[in-house]
Formats: C-alpha cells, sequence, structure tokens
C-alpha cells in the first residue's frame, strides 16, 4: 500500500495562506489591544476628574476654598496599577512614564503620562489652578519650617515674600515658592502664573486634565 503525503508545492502553499491569514489577523489583534488600553486610560482619566471634584467639594468644606491637589493622582483614593509616584529619595516624580503600563505625574511638565504595552506613551496636561495649596494652618504648609511657620496667613505672606527676593527663579521650585507662593508669584509678574484675585474666593481650581495626546 502506498503512503499518501503532502507535496512540497502543497506545504508551501498552506505556508503562504497561513502567512496571509496571520499577516491580516495580528494588525485586528494589535488594534484591539490598543484599543482596550485607550478605554483604560479613559476610564483612568474619567476617575481623576470625578476625584478632583469630590477632593474640591471635600476643601471647601474643610477650608472655606475649593481646590485641587498638586498631584492629581492623589484625588484618587485607589491608585491605577502601574502608577509610579518616585524614583527619587526626595519624593519627586520621576517624570514620564518609560515602562509598559506605568503611570506618573510629571511635575516638571505638568502631565500625566502613560506607556502602553506597545513602547507608545501618551500623557494628558494638568492644570490644578494658582492657589491648589491652601494657606495657612493644618497640613498645607510647606515640608520644611521657616522661623514664622505657625499657619498664620499674613506670616505666610512674609515667608513667600522672602523666597522672593531671589526673583522669579524661586517659584520655579514646585517644592517651595512654585506651590505654595502662587499669588506672590503671579503678582510679581513671574512667567506662567496668574493672579486670581479677580476669580471667585471660593474657587481656586484650575482648567483640568486636557486630552489625550502622543509623545
Amino acid at each position: 500500500m502506498k503512503n499518501k503525503g503532502f507535496t512540497l508545492i502543497e506545504l508551501i502553499m498552506v505556508t503562504i495562506i497561513l502567512g496571509i491569514l496571520a499577516a491580516a489577523a495580528i494588525p485586528r489583534y494589535m488594534s484591539t489591544i490598543s484599543s482596550t488600553e485607550a478605554a483604560t486610560e479613559d476610564a483612568i482619566i474619567s476617575n481623576i476628574r470625578v476625584g478632583l471634584e469630590i477632593y474640591a467639594t471635600d476643601m471647601l468644606i474643610m477650608t472655606g476654598r475649593a481646590y485641587w491637589p498638586s498631584n492629581p493622582f492623589d484625588a484618587l483614593e485607589k491608585k491605577p496599577t502601574g502608577y509610579l509616584f518616585s524614583d527619587d529619595d526626595d519624593g519627586t516624580t520621576d517624570g514620564d512614564a518609560d515602562t509598559d503600563g506605568e503611570w506618573t505625574y510629571n511635575t516638571t511638565t505638568k502631565r500625566i503620562t502613560h506607556q502602553r504595552q506597545d513602547d507608545s506613551r501618551h500623557y494628558w496636561t494638568y492644570d490644578a489652578g494658582i492657589n491648589n495649596e491652601a494657606k495657612g494652618g493644618g497640613n498645607s504648609l510647606p515640608p520644611f519650617n521657616p522661623p514664622w511657620n505657625d499657619g498664620n496667613a499674613s506670616n505666610w505672606t512674609d515667608w513667600c515674600n522672602f523666597e522672593l527676593n531671589e526673583g522669579c527663579y524661586a517659584c520655579q521650585n514646585m517644592s517651595g515658592a512654585g506651590t505654595y507662593c502662587a499669588e506672590e508669584c503671579a503678582k510679581a509678574g513671574c512667567e506662567g502664573f496668574s493672579s486670581s484675585s479677580s476669580n471667585d474666593d471660593n474657587n481656586a481650581v484650575g482648567t483640568g486634565i486636557g486630552n489625550r495626546q502622543s509623545f
């Protein structure tokens, strides 16, 4: 009895057909993954936006002034998987996401960043507002102890004016005057700051989170 097998031509044809099918399927698969990641990003950003409103409401009740946190992720009770606050010992953000699935908030560029599994990176701008940290009292005091740091609002003005003796250079320090003396930086005419004096005294929030953009 003669055994029948595949001829070389048949094997070549099968390989070609499988290659064609794979070429058609892989882009669809990658597109599905990309769409899924985009949907996940949208859900996380939406959660942050909702969290910001809740945060502002809580601050209005507790301090009499609605404001948002310097880091938008602080408005979330549970951070997203892959969120990285810091690679540094000083507690500052490490910058833009550079690992698959990683989320960060870059305090220098004021951007929420995320890297997808395909290594593409995306970001959302964040404007917290110029008075996003309440002055005077409680946990709103800066992470250092000037001589007059007693929680008194007028002493905050003294401290900020002391810091601004260096000029607008001091306002570039987002761990110091850039965050805690935004109003004074605005009055000094420093770039990137605007006065809230014309705004509602009970509203210090910014424009919030922008739309997704790619690096």
